[in-house]
């Protein structure tokens, strides 16, 4: 369509990959790469990475960050790929996330196209197997069809490898990516030649709640009370996650707060969890929400994550206050996972700490 035109006359074009950490830059993805500009010498083609990494990868937390790490940048064509990260995810939850996010694309710019693409996931095979589609993919089928959105079934063809023994259904290898590389390079061929120019309309919603209104919201130093401080660009934890945040806050002084008003019915931090993160005490409304944390076998590194703070509440503005507490979680798991990995470094699991990036809300900030 618009992207298949830019491409044709020599222009600049932007083509965004919108997805989970499994399929990382190389593999198939730069395959594609190289196949678009060698199949367009002419046009001065950039590729921008909109992948998340860490256990993040579903497209229920990726439809917040859609508009800061892609849109914002003014893609032409974006390829969205989360259908092996959304599994497991029930059906009803993922349409109302994808509604979300083609919502989002054509209220940024109705010239933007965008194409879908469905891997595999171990569990696919049965239904493959039977030439049928997965749960996953037949829910964002149903979304894309209203919305006008193509797709390229990789899972099809992988399903028939890992069938055979040719891969472990779960991180790409040489033959994945080989094969991945070919049907969506085949698939992007024939849908640059046949789909039109022009706008794409924005119909009706399917769900009123679907997920258009999720997005970011900065925290700023009028919200932070106590002893709190900006990591530089050249700190470690801000350097490698330069692409999703924008500022990294950083407090290691129990009783430090971050307190926010928001409009909208949910709220959430999106922020580094590791070995000295510590427990929270919210309150939304001046209503005690109790204390909450996040401790997992995999919190010897910082990674990111994000933790609920509120959810369902009724239309208007709200106020939050997040606090960390002085008492540490039980950080056994951690622990004991970073000796069996050989990174424990008994200083990193001292005291307690938050690194905030974004509240996340559903509604108008």
């Amino acid at each position: 369509g618009n992207t298949a035109a830019k491409l044709r006359a020599g222009q600049a074009v932007t083509v965004a990959y919108f997805g989970g950490g499994i399929h990382d830059a190389g593999g198939w993805r730069a395959a594609v790469g190289r196949w678009l500009k060698e199949s367009y010498p002419q046009a001065k083609i950039t590729l921008l990475d909109g992948s998340i990494t860490d256990a993040v990868r579903g497209s229920g937390f990726s439809v917040y960050r859609f508009r800061h790490d892609v849109l914002e940048k003014r893609p032409d064509l974006v390829m969205i790929d989360f259908t092996s990260d959304d599994h497991q995810t029930p059906s009803l939850d993922i349409q109302r996330q994808y509604e979300g996010i083609f919502r989002q694309a054509r209220r940024a710019n109705p010239q933007l196209d965008l194409v879908l693409l469905h891997a595999f996931r171990a569990g696919m095979e049965s239904a493959y197997r039977e030439r049928l589609t997965p749960p996953a993919v037949t829910a964002i089928e149903r979304v894309a069809a209203a919305y006008g959105v193509p797709s390229i079934n990789m899972g099809l063809f992988a399903a028939d490898l890992f069938a055979k023994g040719g891969w472990n259904g779960h991180t790409p290898n040489p033959a994945l990516n080989e094969l991945y590389a070919s049907a969506v390079t085949d698939g992007l061929q024939t849908l640059l030649a046949a789909a039109p120019a022009g706008e794409h309309p924005l119909p009706k919603p399917l769900r009123e709640d679907n997920l258009e209104a999720a997005g970011l919201l900065p925290i700023t130093p009028a919200m932070l009370s106590g002893a709190w401080s900006e990591l530089p660009p050249t700190h470690p934890d801000r350097q490698a996650q330069a692409r999703h945040f924008e500022t990294l806050w950083f407090t290691n002084q129990p009783g430090a707060k971050l307190t926010f008003t928001f409009t909208g019915s949910d709220a959430s931090l999106y922020w580094l969890i590791g070995p000295d993160t510590g427990r929270i005490r919210v309150t939304v409304d001046g209503k005690d929400q109790g204390i909450k944390q996040q401790v997992d076998p995999w919190c010897y590194y910082q990674r990111l994550a994000s933790i609920g703070l509120a959810s369902g509440l009724p239309p208007g503005p709200h106020t939050v206050v997040v606090e960390l507490l002085p008492e540490p979680p039980d950080r056994a798991l951690p622990i004991a996972e970073a000796k069996r990995s050989n990174r424990y470094d008994p200083r990193a699991f001292e005291g307690v700490a938050l690194r905030l990036g974004w509240i996340r809300t559903i509604g108008t900030p």
